[in-house]
């Protein structure tokens, strides 16, 4: 959710194919840190849950699957809700 600003702007944009640039924007910049990352993702056990609370949005995400690694995840905030 580090660029959930991203989706608060999709959510403002009149313009459909800005919109849809700026959610394919959110999308692959989940990816932009993991090229440097030198050290394993978090892993958690299977059913452990992760909720994260702001004045911004809400998040919760749930370890559905551990091999392949399958993580669920729900947020919703004023502007968007995914």
């Amino acid at each position: 959710m580090e660029y959930e600003d991203l989706l608060s702007r999709a959510n403002k944009e009149a313009d459909s194919k800005l919109r849809l640039m700026l959610v394919c924007a959110f999308g692959a910049a989940q990816y932009a840190c993991s090229a440097s990352r030198t050290s394993k993702p978090f892993n958690p056990i299977l059913g452990e849950t992760y909720e994260y609370v702001c004045p911004k949005f809400k998040y919760i995400g749930e370890q559905v699957s551990h091999h392949p690694p399958i993580s669920a995840a729900y947020a919703t905030s004023e502007h968007y809700e995914f």
